[in-house]
C-alpha cells in the first residue's frame, strides 16, 4: 500500500459520507467506516513505524487524539519500555511476513495500564513487499482480573475440601493423580 492509499483512508474516515463515483474509493470508505465502529483498537503503521491510521476506539482507550498519533512513531508517543516491545513485535511481523498474536500491555494518557490481546499482520504492496503493519487489539484486563479471582477461589475451595494446599486444578474430564483416584 502506498502512502497515498493510507492518506485516502484517513481522508475517508473524516467524512460521514463518501462523495465519489470511484468504486475503489467507495470500498475504502466502507472499510474505514467499519473500522471506526469496531469495539477494539485498530491501527496501521508504514514500514518506518509511523502511524498512518488509528480508529476511534484506539483514540478513546489511550486518551490521545488521533491527530497527535497519526504521523508519529512509537518513540514519540509511548514510554521507552513499551516502545521497545512494540518495535520488536512490529519487526517480527515485517521480517517474517506472518501474522502474530501476542499478549500486550498499553498505558493510557492517565498512566493506567491495560492488558491486550493484539494481532499484528503485515501489509504487502503489489510486488509482495512488506510496506507496513496493521494491528488490532482487544482489551483483556477484566478477563485477566476475573481469571485471577476464579483461580484463587478454586484453590481456596480445593484446599478446604482436601485439607491441603492445591498446586493446580483439574477440570472435569481431565485425568487425575493416582492418589486422588484411590
Amino acid at each position: 500500500m502506498s502512502n497515498t492509499t493510507f492518506n485516502e483512508l484517513n481522508f475517508c474516515c473524516q467524512r460521514p459520507q463518501c462523495k465519489t463515483d470511484d468504486p475503489n474509493r467507495i470500498d475504502r470508505c466502507i472499510c474505514v467506516r467499519i473500522l471506526e465502529r469496531l469495539p477494539f483498537m485498530v491501527w496501521s503503521k508504514n514500514i518506518s513505524g509511523m502511524y498512518t491510521y488509528v480508529n476511534q476506539t484506539f483514540e478513546e482507550y489511550v486518551g490521545i487524539k488521533r491527530d497527535d498519533i497519526v504521523g508519529k512513531t512509537d518513540h514519540e508517543i509511548w514510554p521507552l519500555e513499551l516502545t521497545e516491545y512494540y518495535l520488536y513485535s512490529d519487526k517480527e511481523v515485517i521480517d517474517s511476513g506472518e501474522e502474530i498474536v501476542i499478549e500486550d500491555v498499553a498505558i493510557n494518557s492517565s498512566g493506567n495500564r491495560f492488558f491486550l490481546e493484539t494481532t499484528k499482520i503485515p501489509i504487502f504492496d503489489t510486488d509482495k513487499t512488506c510496506v507496513g503493519t496493521i494491528g488490532f487489539a482487544q482489551d483483556r484486563t477484566k478477563q485477566k482480573e476475573l481469571d485471577k479471582i476464579i483461580l484463587g477461589s478454586i484453590e481456596r475451595l480445593s484446599s478446604l475440601v482436601n485439607g491441603q494446599e492445591v498446586v493446580g486444578y483439574k477440570w472435569p474430564g481431565e485425568s487425575r493423580d493416582e492418589e486422588q483416584k484411590n
